[in-house]
C-alpha cells in the first residue's frame, strides 16, 4: 500500500511539474510576441513620422496607407521619437 501511495504521489508532482512547465513556456511566448508587436509598433510610427516630415506626405495619405487614424497620426507626431543608437552615432 505505501508504495502505491508514493507512485500516486510521483505521478501527482510529474503532472504538476509538466503543467508548469507549459504555463512558463506560455507566458515566455506570449512576452515575446509583445515584445515583437511593440517593436513593429515602434517601427510603424517611425515610418509615419519619416513619411510626413521628411518625405511631405500628409497625414490623410499616411492615414490611408497605415491603417491608423488620423488622430493616431498626429499623437505620433506629437511625441518625441526614441533615440536611435545608429541615429546618435551618426550612420543614418
Amino acid at each position: 500500500m505505501t508504495i502505491s501511495l508514493l507512485y500516486e504521489a510521483v505521478i501527482k508532482m510529474t503532472r504538476l511539474h509538466d503543467t508548469l512547465i507549459v504555463v512558463r513556456d506560455q507566458s515566455e511566448r506570449l512576452i515575446a510576441a509583445e515584445i515583437r508587436s511593440i517593436e513593429q509598433r515602434n517601427a510603424l510610427e517611425r515610418a509615419v513620422r519619416e513619411a510626413i516630415t521628411k518625405l511631405g506626405y500628409g497625414i490623410d495619405e499616411v492615414s490611408e496607407a497605415s491603417g491608423l487614424t488620423p488622430d493616431e497620426i498626429r499623437r505620433v507626431l506629437s511625441e518625441v521619437p526614441e533615440w536611435d543608437e545608429l541615429d546618435i552615432a551618426g550612420l543614418k
